[in-house]
């Protein structure tokens, strides 16, 4: 197992012949792309990882690992940061096309693999970004949103706003009054 400095690329097959062991962090300032979908003062903080290589009893070859983080996100209900705990598990089986990968196991995600090197930092960023919830909301008894009430709604819905058209009426009727006099 290494714990020196990581390699920011990695060959997969090597990798997983070599049933080769990585832990380590990653800054999350270095995810350019996860820090696009952040709250702006995200800047600060780390991902914690392990990432090891095997071959499976069917002779797949496999990427498993494991990604720990807080991300800071925008909730949605009331437009502030929320800590966001992220803790998730991925398997990856490297594939060279579509057949190769419709004959994966359910269990396995592809990686597909276009050259021999794949980034390492670009594989955890992949796998943080597809955790994020579509939409982040704080728990309901977290969240500084004022709720909107279904009387609050009706009391909207009672006051008597004026034609939109009310003043071109008036208008047309002193247009014509005019003309009558002209």
């Amino acid at each position: 197992m290494l714990e020196t400095e990581l390699p920011r690329i990695i060959e997969p097959l090597k990798f997983v012949e070599q049933h080769d062991c990585l832990k380590g962090t990653w800054a999350l300032a270095d995810m350019l792309r996860l820090l696009e979908m952040c709250y702006p003062e995200q800047s600060l903080g780390e991902a914690v990882f392990s990432i090891e290589g095997g071959i499976d009893q069917q002779g797949l070859r496999y990427l498993k690992g494991s990604i720990e983080a807080d991300i800071l996100l925008q909730c949605q209900r009331c437009l502030r940061a929320m800590t966001y705990h992220i803790k998730t598990n991925f398997l990856l089986s490297s594939v060279c096309n579509d057949a190769e990968a419709a004959q994966l196991p359910v269990k396995y995600e592809a990686l597909y693999l276009i050259q021999p090197e794949v980034d390492l930092l670009t594989i955890i960023e992949d796998e943080l970004l597809l955790t994020l919830p579509l939409v982040p909301k704080h728990k309901k008894g977290d969240c500084k949103a004022k709720p909107i009430l279904q009387a609050d709604i009706e009391e909207g819905q009672k006051t008597e706003r004026p034609h939109p058209f009310a003043e071109l009426a008036t208008l047309k009727s002193q247009l014509r009054k005019k003309r009558k006099r002209g």
